[in-house]
Protein backbone atom coordinates (compact mmCIF):
# COMPACT_ATOMS: atom_id res chain seq x y z
CA UNK A 1 0.00 0.00 0.00
CA UNK A 2 1.49 3.34 -1.04
CA UNK A 3 0.20 6.52 0.54
CA UNK A 4 0.38 9.84 -1.32
CA UNK A 5 2.47 12.27 0.71
CA UNK A 6 0.79 15.68 0.97
CA UNK A 7 2.89 18.80 0.59
CA UNK A 8 2.23 22.46 1.13
CA UNK A 9 1.35 22.80 -2.56
CA UNK A 10 -0.84 19.69 -2.82
CA UNK A 11 -4.35 18.78 -1.79
CA UNK A 12 -5.20 15.30 -0.58
CA UNK A 13 -8.47 13.40 -0.23
CA UNK A 14 -9.18 10.13 1.59
CA UNK A 15 -12.44 8.24 1.03
CA UNK A 16 -13.34 5.07 2.91
CA UNK A 17 -16.02 2.48 2.11
CA UNK A 18 -16.99 -0.30 4.52
CA UNK A 19 -19.24 -3.18 3.46
CA UNK A 20 -22.15 -4.35 5.62
CA UNK A 21 -21.90 -8.07 6.54
CA UNK A 22 -19.55 -8.64 3.63
CA UNK A 23 -19.02 -12.37 4.23
CA UNK A 24 -22.71 -13.16 4.67
CA UNK A 25 -23.75 -11.30 1.49
CA UNK A 26 -21.21 -12.56 -1.04
CA UNK A 27 -23.11 -13.45 -4.25
CA UNK A 28 -22.01 -16.92 -5.34
CA UNK A 29 -22.37 -16.38 -9.07
CA UNK A 30 -20.26 -13.21 -8.97
CA UNK A 31 -17.65 -15.02 -6.88
CA UNK A 32 -17.46 -17.89 -9.39
CA UNK A 33 -17.28 -15.43 -12.28
CA UNK A 34 -14.35 -13.56 -10.74
CA UNK A 35 -12.67 -16.81 -9.64
CA UNK A 36 -12.61 -17.97 -13.27
CA UNK A 37 -11.23 -14.58 -14.31
CA UNK A 38 -8.44 -14.81 -11.71
CA UNK A 39 -7.65 -18.53 -12.31
CA UNK A 40 -8.69 -19.40 -8.77
CA UNK A 41 -8.85 -23.20 -8.24
CA UNK A 42 -12.51 -23.96 -8.86
CA UNK A 43 -12.38 -27.35 -7.14
CA UNK A 44 -11.41 -25.64 -3.90
CA UNK A 45 -14.09 -22.97 -4.38
CA UNK A 46 -16.73 -25.60 -5.12
CA UNK A 47 -15.88 -27.46 -1.91
CA UNK A 48 -15.96 -24.26 0.11
CA UNK A 49 -19.35 -23.15 -1.25
CA UNK A 50 -20.80 -26.65 -0.85
CA UNK A 51 -19.86 -26.70 2.83
CA UNK A 52 -21.54 -23.31 3.35
CA UNK A 53 -24.72 -24.59 1.65
CA UNK A 54 -25.24 -27.39 4.16
CA UNK A 55 -28.75 -27.11 5.56
CA UNK A 56 -29.10 -25.55 9.00
CA UNK A 57 -31.72 -24.46 11.50
CA UNK A 58 -32.20 -21.51 13.81
CA UNK A 59 -33.24 -22.17 17.41
CA UNK A 60 -34.62 -19.64 19.90
CA UNK A 61 -35.25 -21.38 23.19
CA UNK A 62 -37.49 -24.38 22.53
CA UNK A 63 -38.52 -23.10 19.07
CA UNK A 64 -36.70 -24.50 16.04
CA UNK A 65 -37.07 -23.29 12.46
CA UNK A 66 -37.45 -25.41 9.36
CA UNK A 67 -34.36 -26.38 7.42
CA UNK A 68 -32.61 -23.35 5.90
CA UNK A 69 -30.45 -23.40 2.77
CA UNK A 70 -28.03 -20.50 2.24
CA UNK A 71 -28.10 -19.05 -1.28
CA UNK A 72 -25.38 -16.46 -0.74
CA UNK A 73 -22.46 -15.83 1.59
CA UNK A 74 -19.20 -17.55 2.54
CA UNK A 75 -18.01 -19.03 5.82
CA UNK A 76 -16.65 -16.18 7.93
CA UNK A 77 -13.70 -17.36 9.98
CA UNK A 78 -12.67 -20.12 7.60
CA UNK A 79 -9.18 -20.24 6.10
CA UNK A 80 -10.53 -19.49 2.62
CA UNK A 81 -13.00 -16.74 3.52
CA UNK A 82 -10.68 -13.72 3.19
CA UNK A 83 -9.14 -15.16 0.00
CA UNK A 84 -12.58 -15.63 -1.54
CA UNK A 85 -13.68 -12.13 -0.53
CA UNK A 86 -10.53 -10.74 -2.09
CA UNK A 87 -11.19 -12.71 -5.29
CA UNK A 88 -14.66 -11.16 -5.40
CA UNK A 89 -13.56 -7.56 -4.79
CA UNK A 90 -10.24 -7.31 -6.64
CA UNK A 91 -11.64 -7.09 -10.21
CA UNK A 92 -13.82 -4.18 -9.09
CA UNK A 93 -10.86 -2.53 -7.37
CA UNK A 94 -8.80 -2.91 -10.54
CA UNK A 95 -11.63 -1.41 -12.61
CA UNK A 96 -11.68 1.60 -10.28
CA UNK A 97 -7.89 1.96 -10.58
CA UNK A 98 -8.12 1.92 -14.38
CA UNK A 99 -10.88 4.53 -14.32
CA UNK A 100 -8.88 6.80 -11.99
CA UNK A 101 -5.12 6.18 -12.47
CA UNK A 102 -4.20 9.00 -10.06
CA UNK A 103 -6.07 7.35 -7.17
CA UNK A 104 -4.41 4.98 -4.70
CA UNK A 105 -6.70 2.16 -3.52
CA UNK A 106 -6.05 0.09 -0.40
CA UNK A 107 -8.21 -2.97 0.31
CA UNK A 108 -8.15 -4.54 3.77
CA UNK A 109 -10.63 -7.44 3.96
CA UNK A 110 -13.93 -5.55 3.38
CA UNK A 111 -12.63 -2.02 4.01
CA UNK A 112 -11.56 0.00 0.97
CA UNK A 113 -9.71 3.31 1.17
CA UNK A 114 -9.39 5.54 -1.90
CA UNK A 115 -6.75 8.28 -1.75
CA UNK A 116 -5.49 10.91 -4.17
CA UNK A 117 -3.06 13.82 -3.93
CA UNK A 118 -2.21 16.69 -6.25
CA UNK A 119 -4.17 19.75 -7.24
CA UNK A 120 -7.58 20.10 -5.62
CA UNK A 121 -9.31 19.40 -8.95
CA UNK A 122 -7.21 16.29 -9.63
CA UNK A 123 -7.64 14.82 -6.16
CA UNK A 124 -11.38 15.51 -6.20
CA UNK A 125 -11.91 14.06 -9.67
CA UNK A 126 -9.84 10.94 -8.98
CA UNK A 127 -11.53 10.03 -5.70
CA UNK A 128 -15.01 10.65 -7.07
CA UNK A 129 -14.46 8.59 -10.20
CA UNK A 130 -12.85 5.65 -8.38
CA UNK A 131 -15.60 5.67 -5.74
CA UNK A 132 -18.35 5.69 -8.34
CA UNK A 133 -16.91 2.80 -10.36
CA UNK A 134 -16.30 0.61 -7.30
CA UNK A 135 -19.56 1.31 -5.49
CA UNK A 136 -21.73 0.81 -8.58
CA UNK A 137 -20.16 -2.59 -9.21
CA UNK A 138 -20.59 -3.70 -5.58
CA UNK A 139 -24.19 -2.48 -5.39
CA UNK A 140 -25.09 -4.17 -8.70
CA UNK A 141 -23.97 -7.45 -7.11
CA UNK A 142 -26.48 -7.03 -4.28
CA UNK A 143 -24.07 -5.89 -1.56
CA UNK A 144 -24.26 -2.64 0.39
CA UNK A 145 -22.14 -0.23 2.38
CA UNK A 146 -22.31 0.81 6.00
CA UNK A 147 -24.37 4.00 6.46
CA UNK A 148 -22.17 5.11 9.36
CA UNK A 149 -18.63 4.09 8.34
CA UNK A 150 -18.38 5.66 4.88
CA UNK A 151 -16.38 8.83 5.44
CA UNK A 152 -14.39 11.38 3.47
CA UNK A 153 -11.34 13.23 4.76
CA UNK A 154 -9.49 16.01 2.95
CA UNK A 155 -6.81 18.64 3.46
CA UNK A 156 -9.48 21.35 3.31
CA UNK A 157 -13.06 21.40 4.52
CA UNK A 158 -14.40 22.75 1.21
CA UNK A 159 -12.66 20.00 -0.77
CA UNK A 160 -14.14 17.23 1.38
CA UNK A 161 -17.59 18.76 1.05
CA UNK A 162 -17.30 18.94 -2.74
CA UNK A 163 -16.35 15.25 -2.90
CA UNK A 164 -19.30 14.23 -0.72
CA UNK A 165 -21.70 16.47 -2.67
CA UNK A 166 -20.57 14.98 -5.98
CA UNK A 167 -21.37 11.42 -4.88
CA UNK A 168 -25.10 10.86 -5.38
CA UNK A 169 -25.17 7.91 -2.99
CA UNK A 170 -24.36 10.21 -0.03
CA UNK A 171 -27.11 12.25 1.61
CA UNK A 172 -26.89 16.04 1.39
CA UNK A 173 -26.56 16.56 5.14
CA UNK A 174 -22.94 16.36 6.24
CA UNK A 175 -21.45 16.30 9.74
CA UNK A 176 -17.91 17.67 10.05
CA UNK A 177 -15.45 16.18 12.51
CA UNK A 178 -12.24 18.26 12.54
CA UNK A 179 -10.49 15.75 14.80
CA UNK A 180 -9.51 12.61 12.82
CA UNK A 181 -9.23 10.66 16.08
CA UNK A 182 -12.94 11.09 16.82
CA UNK A 183 -15.08 7.93 16.63
CA UNK A 184 -16.87 9.19 13.52
CA UNK A 185 -13.60 10.00 11.78
CA UNK A 186 -10.94 7.94 10.09
CA UNK A 187 -8.98 5.42 12.08
CA UNK A 188 -5.35 6.18 12.78
CA UNK A 189 -4.36 3.21 10.59
CA UNK A 190 -5.07 5.28 7.51
CA UNK A 191 -2.15 7.53 8.32
CA UNK A 192 -4.18 10.70 7.85
CA UNK A 193 -2.27 13.82 8.95
CA UNK A 194 -3.58 15.77 11.91
CA UNK A 195 -5.79 18.71 11.09
CA UNK A 196 -7.62 17.07 8.20
CA UNK A 197 -11.40 17.38 8.07
CA UNK A 198 -13.56 14.28 8.28
CA UNK A 199 -17.03 14.20 6.80
CA UNK A 200 -19.61 11.53 7.47
CA UNK A 201 -23.09 11.15 6.03
CA UNK A 202 -25.92 8.59 5.88
CA UNK A 203 -25.96 6.56 2.69
CA UNK A 204 -28.74 6.10 0.14
CA UNK A 205 -28.06 4.30 -3.14
CA UNK A 206 -31.36 5.10 -4.84
CA UNK A 207 -29.90 7.40 -7.49
CA UNK A 208 -26.43 5.96 -8.04
CA UNK A 209 -25.20 6.73 -11.58
CA UNK A 210 -21.82 7.01 -13.22
CA UNK A 211 -20.66 10.57 -13.83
Amino acid sequence: RSTPKPSSAASDVYKRQDLVKAFERVPHWWLVRHAVQLDYPLIVLRLSLASYKLVRTVMVGPVCSALILAVRGITAGSVLATIELRALLMPWVEAAMQAAPMACLSLYVDDLTIEAAGSAATAQRSVIRATMVFTEAVISAGMEFSPSKNVCLASKDALARRVVAALPHLAASVAAHPDPSSPAGFSSSLGAPAGRTVLSAPVSYTHLTLP
